[in-house]
């Protein structure tokens, strides 16, 4: 059924939900069908604090996932010309520029990139900074670092699933 210990991994590590099971199980009929093999998807992780980057470090590469650090917003230009990530994950609150500057310049200057902004607790109006920033996804995660990562993995599943399906049909 698999091709390579990648998919194996990529699918072992998502059976937390039987909607994990059944993307996993789609994507996976769509590769096989199409001789499809997956690229490691590149996440750039815009984060200052070590341990929380250890944290979603370990999530993104239980996924396959290349991960790439930039610890202050001013490097994330760089990075993105450099790696070309898939996804982009934002501390909110950055020592330089808040995590929303980061993504409105993102806007401004990339090509369109999923950016998933993550917060101890969100502003009041988030609908509109999300709409005016273009995040794709707002994590607030209440300063514990545990509820971050088990919500970066439960989205990094369903993305996932989205992305290889869309490479599929390149």
């Amino acid at each position: 059924m698999f091709k390579t210990m990648t998919e194996l991994r990529f699918c072992k590590a998502d059976f937390r939900s039987s909607i994990d099971a059944s993307l996993c199980r789609i994507s996976d009929s769509i590769a096989t069908a199409t001789g499809y093999s997956p690229i490691r998807p590149r996440v750039l992780v815009v984060e200052f604090r070590d341990e929380v980057y250890a944290g979603l470090k370990v999530v993104l590469e239980e996924h396959d996932c290349r991960v790439i650090r930039a610890e202050v917003g001013a490097a994330v230009a760089g990075s993105i010309a450099q790696f070309s990530p898939d996804l982009v994950l934002v501390n909110e609150s950055m020592p330089d520029e808040s995590g929303w500057l980061v993504a409105c310049k993102l806007q401004v200057t990339c090509l369109r990139l999923p950016v998933w902004l993550y917060a101890v607790q969100c502003p009041q109006p988030t609908t509109a900074w999300k709409e005016f920033s273009s995040v794709d996804r707002v994590i607030e995660y209440g300063g514990v670092l545990l509820r971050l990562v088990q919500h970066v993995r439960q989205d990094l599943v369903k993305w996932l699933a989205t992305v290889r399906i869309l490479r599929a049909d390149q």
